[in-house]
């Protein structure tokens, strides 16, 4: 979920703060900063093999050389880093070692509202508001060779072999829907199944061949509803479980040591098996929590209290037990890890 945000220059800040050794020295840890819309402001950090320090922005100039206009998402294919830079309407690539990044080229998406992106056989797929579908784009020419239409407004994607599942949240005219579609790579991009969830799906997870989904959609008052839905990929049964309105609950949805795990009341809760929150389990007691990852042994969560630089990442062990606290560009989103 983006938020609208004026700009504020960004300062390459660092904090050295414990050593760790669990990450080996052929790996690289990446945190993506949206920024605010219409500011021009989003970042990229990484964060050293220790957790120790998030050095940025990396590469790109706030001032003179923006990465762009709200960081949407990004994505790790091999040795690149594709970052989706939702309201310039660009993907921007990198290339990646364990030393870090560097800029590789960009590609226009002009108008498409770009929101996430998978990679397969060489092409990739993102999913864009404006266009109501699918682009695919050849990566060895960079040329847009199709249009998966949607339904709506397309938002997560997961790949799995060769099918892509895509949520979408939002119709045409901005009401709310409820479908996730499976779209068979192999056999012509062609919709197989489609599936009805509650409202508002958005982001989700693979885990014991079903997908896990957050949900949020918004009535006529515009009051925020959430809820989680999952699907049997072998049965296509589908579970629910509507929280109600609150704002206790976050979009964000992962899988950690073999649960999976929500944002929850500004932390994290694993979900039962019927979708509730799991009460005796929740790692909660920060603020403005935004965004929530993993790496290794570790949760992470993106926070943010006012949407404005400078912003803060966590690292936490699975006793909720604070490893690590970094500070970052404004509204850190999403985070990505590679190893050689």
């Amino acid at each position: 979920m983006n938020k609208w945000l004026l700009f504020i220059p960004l300062l390459a800040l660092s904090c050295q703060l414990f050593d760790d050794d669990s990450i080996t020295s052929d790996s690289a840890y990446f945190v993506l900063c949206e920024g605010g819309f219409g500011s021009s402001n989003s970042t990229l950090w990484t964060i050293d093999d220790d957790y120790s320090t998030a050095t940025g922005p990396v590469h790109w100039n706030p001032n003179s050389n923006p990465l762009g206009d709200v960081a949407q998402s990004m994505t790790i294919f091999e040795n690149q880093l594709f970052i989706v830079v939702n309201n310039s309407h660009t993907i921007e690539i990198m290339d990646i070692t364990k030393d870090g990044a560097t800029y590789n080229r960009s590609i226009a998406m002009t108008d498409a509202g770009p929101r996430y992106l998978e990679v397969y056989n060489n092409k990739a797929y993102v999913s864009c508001w404006n266009l109501l579908g699918i682009a695919v784009i050849d990566l060895e020419s960079d040329t847009f060779i199709d249009t998966i239409s949607t339904i709506g407004k397309p938002e997560d994607l997961l790949l799995i072999d060769n099918m892509l599942y895509v949520t979408v949240p939002i119709a045409a005219d901005w009401s709310n829907l409820n479908q996730v579609l499976e779209i068979d790579l192999d056999n012509q991009n062609e919709i197989t199944r489609t599936f009805s969830v509650l409202d508002g799906p958005t982001k989700f997870v693979h885990y014991n061949n079903a997908l896990w989904i957050t949900n949020v959609y918004y009535d006529q008052l515009w009051n925020s509803w959430f809820g989680t839905s999952s699907i049997d990929l072998s049965s296509g049964d589908v579970i629910t479980s509507l929280y109600g309105s609150s704002m206790n609950y976050g979009n964000d949805i992962i899988v950690y040591n073999d649960q999976v795990v929500r944002t929850y009341n500004n932390g994290v809760s694993p979900l039962n098996s019927d979708l509730t929150i799991d009460t005796n389990n929740i790692i909660d007691g920060f603020k403005g929590v935004y965004s929530l990852g993993t790496i290794e042994d570790y949760l992470i969560l993106g926070t943010t209290t006012d949407y404005l630089a400078p912003d803060t990442v966590y690292f936490i062990d699975s006793d909720g037990s604070t490893i690590s606290t970094l500070t970052v560009g404004a509204i850190p989103g999403d985070f990505a890890f590679y190893t050689e």
